[in-house]
């Protein structure tokens, strides 16, 4: 198939990010890691280290070229372990519009006015070796959540016009794991770190923090659960991650978790770093748990709150700053927009 299943760019790395660009500025750059033409990769220019963006003049299939001067400072660049110099070889707008504005607007063309059953139909025809099932991607990180997956039928996957197969990458199971609600979380509280499609242990069977419910197992879907909610300034970092049952990770929402009955049992790498002396204050002075999860709940209220009043541009230096310190892909202007609805919930 041609399709790039697996492909993960700067995967689980968001709490190095700083270090690897410093280390490119101070020691990638003095390797002159050349390109075509023995071009240097990495240029000093104005005092800033900058890297040459891939979209060039060059027409390519979706009729996509970089606007402007394509040397950038690095920091307009995803981090990619993988290339000589670890970053992504486009810039992070060119990314963007190459995959929203050209590859996806090329595959909705082709799907336009089309039928659910029509699009699998394609689908079919031009994968024959798939014989009508498709991989969830999650299957990469070890992660698909449905009972039967990773492979399954393309039924199992929901129409998505903008991709080359037609079908979402995701099985339906998972793409509900995932809907935009649970995205919007993180424009909402911003934290710190970044775990992509976390990995399930092997073997792992039922609930992490709940094995046994009155002489029972849990049974059904694992939910990857944040054990220290983010609405209450909660990270993504691993630490933060742990397996719950749908029942139990519903019922838990974002209240405190079993585990953590007081303040001395949550780490300093399960929370965002901007609270991280919040909760020193709250285990110096032993806290109660409870009181402590109301706090930080006030916390992140007034910091939506203050968000809501602040002008375009400073919310996109917000969110901006927030994106390349924990190499997300959000939609800046939509994180605005979402920030400036916010209202606080009269009781």
């Amino acid at each position: 198939m041609s399709q790039q299943e697996g492909k993960r760019v700067g995967l689980n790395i968001s709490e190095q990010h700083q270090a690897i660009y410093h280390e490119i500025e101070t020691v990638l750059f003095k390797q002159n890691i050349v390109g075509r033409g023995n071009e240097p990769k990495l240029k000093k220019i104005g005092g800033v280290v900058k890297a040459k963006c891939s979209r060039g003049l060059a027409k390519n299939k979706y009729n996509h070229t970089h606007d402007g001067d394509r040397w950038l400072p690095i920091r307009d660049f995803a981090i990619a372990l993988g290339n000589d110099t670890k970053l992504q070889a486009a810039c992070r707008v060119c990314d963007h519009n190459y995959r929203v504005l050209g590859r996806s607007m090329a595959n909705r063309s082709k799907f336009e006015g089309k039928t659910s059953d029509q699009i699998r139909a394609m689908y079919r025809k031009e994968y024959p070796e798939a014989k009508g099932m498709k991989t969830c991607s999650r299957e990469y990180s070890g992660g698909c959540l449905h009972p039967n997956g990773p492979h399954l039928p393309a039924e199992q996957f929901n129409i998505s016009k903008g991709m080359e197969t037609g079908l979402h990458n995701h099985c339906k199971v998972c793409s509900k794991k995932s809907s935009g609600a649970v995205g919007d979380r993180f424009i909402h509280f911003l934290p710190d770190g970044r775990v992509i499609n976390h990995q399930r242990p092997k073997g792992l069977s039922s609930c992490a923090m709940y094995p046994n419910q009155g002489g029972k197992k849990c049974s059904g879907i694992l939910h990857d659960d944040h054990i220290w909610p983010l609405a209450v300034g909660g990270s993504d970092r691993p630490a933060n991650h742990q397996w719950l049952c749908e029942t139990h990770n519903q019922s838990k929402s974002s209240s405190v978790d079993a585990s953590i009955t007081t303040v001395d049992k949550l780490k300093p790498e399960m929370m965002s770093d901007r609270f991280h002396k919040a909760l020193e204050t709250a285990q110096r002075k032993k806290t109660d748990i409870a009181l402590f999860h109301q706090e930080m709940r006030a916390t992140m209220t007034k910091e939506r709150t203050k968000r809501a009043s602040m002008s375009d541009s400073s919310l996109r230096k917000v969110f901006t700053d927030w994106k390349q310190k924990n190499n997300r892909k959000h939609d800046v202007e939509r994180a605005i927009g979402k920030a400036k609805g916010f209202k606080v919930q009269k009781s």
